[in-house]
């Protein structure tokens, strides 16, 4: 059996907290779009195809529904792709869009972030750039702005549903790089969540590719494929607005950053620096005309102001380059602030784990067992912890602690190395165990029946015994409810020499003579505490 990384668990939790954010009810839209739809329903009449699409065209979260509906079976008998909101419209009828828009959207109006309104903006200007390079070259307009608004889809829903490690990420990007920024808080990029969100709509495989990164071959020759374009034109116009919006590159530095740009790509999508300012330009320009129509009054987001001065090959505007700066200082703040207070809430756990053990050594020696088990479930706050030994009379539960631990000491009592399961890959491998959350991931699968039938289980911990002739005994322990279980490293030290005590306690212990004197046991040492 392989248990999930850390890594692997903490992308899965994310996509799955972003799929739960995006029930009904917890939908939350662009501000404009919710009120130019509601404003609009009532003269439908009056609204064309092409008026509609435009409006849901404002905000990825939408588009993506709208788009994915029109390509079910229900409403696209036919199976031909459909791939932009003009389209999904006439496939499904003006009325049932515009219904199905009025139900995607808040009731009542949910307030933003302030970085899902930034995201929404880098998604709409990529959807806006990459529809004008397209008509350029000829291509499909429409195609091209979905496939690059869908590229921001995973980063909007970050921003809105998951904010405050949205701005941790967002505080690395200068030390580490965005991705792996992303990678470092998320477990995952926003454009790989984004990938992994929608692959389970019924998008058509064209706009689902488009979510993937070019591989480096296909950025080396022609592209002479209508779906190889669109992939390399949206990951571009992403590419172009991560250097265009960046505040600390003056208009020298931006231009030798694109002249750079470019040079990766022109293999395969030919451009130049004209092209691209005038695409830029003609983007901001379809922008404010879309205002102007719909007298939408919304703030003149950074990314736009920046954008502009980009298109006319001014310096930022000083009042963002100080922002920039304040910015940096509050995100330096913040992990300040944030790292003194994960090393208070350590020394506390350890603090509180070390003065529980430390009690259970002044236990007699027959009920060693017992005071250290009863000290785990108390200082780390776990539902259940069972100590089993392994003898020559078979499995024996010499310890349980907590709410569930009695519950848990006859069925533990038959866990074997043969198991297919997590216990049984402990036994047979010696190995330690610890799965903050059972139910990312698939781990729940390898938990066995009988312990998911006596107990709740959210986290698990299960640290082998080992003795001179192999595993000797299992210590392990469950949290139910609460937080996931997340030890920091010292507690995970405490516990392994608590583990360590534990076999040599037994390793003067005969299993079938419990009683045996041990005037000479060693005594369980925690490490001095760092404060010490």
């Amino acid at each position: 059996m392989d248990v999930p990384s850390d890594s692997a668990l903490l992308q899965v939790k994310t996509v799955e907290r972003l799929r739960e954010a995006l029930r009904p009810g917890n939908f939350v839209a662009a501000p404009e779009v919710t009120r130019l739809v509601r404003s609009l329903s009532g003269r439908a009449f009056a609204l064309t195809v092409e008026d509609l699409a435009s409006i849901l065209a404002q905000d990825a979260v939408v588009a993506a529904a709208v788009i994915a509906s029109a390509n079910t079976v229900g409403n696209n008998p036919t199976g031909r792709p459909v791939l932009t909101l003009a389209d999904s419209i006439q496939m499904m009828g003006f009325d049932r869009v515009r219904h199905l828009a009025m139900n995607m959207l808040p009731q009542p109006e949910k307030p933003l972030p302030e970085e899902t309104g930034e995201a929404a903006a880098f998604s709409l200007l990529c959807g806006f750039f990459a529809k004008e390079l397209a008509e350029r070259r000829f291509a499909d307009g429409e195609s091209a702005f979905v496939t690059a608004v869908l590229r921001g889809y995973g980063r909007i829903l970050m921003a809105a549903f998951m904010t405050e490690e949205y701005l941790q990420a967002r505080d690395l990007f200068e030390e580490m790089g965005e991705d792996p920024a992303f990678r470092e808080v998320f477990g995952v990029t926003p454009l790989d969540a984004g990938a992994a969100l929608l692959s389970g709509t019924a998008l058509p495989r064209e706009l689902l590719r488009s979510l993937q990164k070019p591989s480096p071959l296909l950025l080396r020759v022609p592209t002479n494929r209508a779906d190889d374009e669109l992939l390399v034109m949206a990951d571009f116009a992403v590419r172009f607005f991560d250097t265009a919006l960046d505040a600390t590159l003056d208009a020298a530095q931006f231009g030798e950053k694109l002249e750079a740009l470019l040079s990766g790509y022109n293999a395969s999508y030919r451009l130049n620096r004209d092209d691209v300012l005038e695409a830029l330009a003609a983007s901001i320009a379809a922008r404010e005309d879309f205002d102007r129509r719909y007298s939408v009054a919304r703030g003149e987001r950074a990314a736009f102001v920046m954008a502009r001065a980009r298109a006319t090959g001014e310096n930022p505007p000083q009042a963002l380059e100080l922002a920039w700066v304040a910015a940096r200082h509050r995100a330096a703040e913040r992990r300040r602030a944030k790292a003194a207070q994960a090393e208070e809430a350590r020394k506390a756990d350890y603090q509180l784990l070390e003065e529980a053990l430390a009690q259970a050594e002044a236990a007699p020696a027959e009920k060693l067992p017992q005071a250290l088990a009863d000290a785990v479930a108390k200082a780390l706050s776990l539902d259940g912890v069972v100590l089993l030994r392994f003898g020559s009379g078979g499995c024996e539960c010499v310890a349980a602690a907590g709410p569930s631990g009695n519950s848990l000491r006859t069925p533990a009592a038959q866990v074997t190395a043969a198991d297919r399961d997590v216990f049984g890959v402990a036994l047979s491998r010696g190995e330690d165990i610890l799965v903050s959350d059972v139910r990312l991931g698939n781990v729940s699968r390898y938990l066995p029946v009988w312990l998911k039938l006596n107990s709740p289980v959210m986290s698990l911990l299960v640290l082998p015994v080992r003795g001179t002739g192999g595993v000797e005994g299992l210590l392990f322990g469950i949290r139910g409810r609460g937080k996931p279980f997340e030890p920091s490293s010292r507690v995970l030290t405490a516990l392994r020499n608590l583990r360590a005590s534990l076999a040599l306690h037994w390793a003067g212990t005969n299993p079938q003579d419990p009683d045996k004197s041990h005037r000479d046991r060693p005594r369980h040492r925690v490490p001095n505490h760092p404060s010490r």
